[in-house]
């Protein structure tokens, strides 16, 4: 009888996750290490490297059981986990990702999750200090805040991780 897998998260400490995904390739481990295409520039010259689009995270498809073992190799830090219980990626946001980043969509990797009308704070950047309303355009690459000091509107392309969610104020 064969054990039921699912995707797992494994944490890795900063810079290990293409020495971590070969390791357990090695293992015969099915990973998801999503990599994106980005130009480098030395004194000397400017060449193409494969980055992480999701740094310090691995994925990798294996049964419950396993997921101790896959924590032995240098690099590996711990299995995500959500309510104590180790997280679990469904194969329909393992296909979202690999769209993502094959189809070279502009995107960056952000903690928080944002609503329509949340007050943020842009907290990088040259508008770092402003407060704004969240206000979602879909035909944009980045999120759209209004900036609304000195009683004036100001719909700034603003990348989602210059901005953190402001808790709402009592009334």
């Amino acid at each position: 009888m064969s054990k039921q897998t699912n995707w797992f998260v494994i944490k890795t400490k900063s810079r290990f996750e293409k020495k971590l995904n070969a390791i357990y390739e090695e293992f015969g481990i099915k990973t998801f290490l999503p990599l994106t295409k980005e130009i480098r520039q030395w004194s000397d010259r400017k060449k193409w490297v494969e980055e992480p689009a999701i740094r310090g995270y691995i994925f990798v498809h294996t049964s419950e059981d396993r997921l101790v073992d896959l924590l032995q190799p240098e690099g590996a830090v711990h299995i995500l986990r959500y309510n104590k219980v180790a997280a679990t990626v469904s194969e329909e946001e393992i296909e979202l990702i690999r769209k993502i980043v094959n189809n070279k969509y502009r995107f960056e990797v952000t903690n928080d999750i944002f609503e329509e009308g949340d007050r943020v704070l842009v907290v990088m950047g040259g508008f770092k200090g402003y407060e704004g309303v969240w206000v979602s355009n879909k035909a944009k690459q980045y999120i759209v805040v209004q900036l609304d000091k000195a009683n004036m509107g100001f719909k700034v392309d603003i990348p989602a991780a210059y901005v953190k969610k402001l808790e709402p104020s009592a009334q």
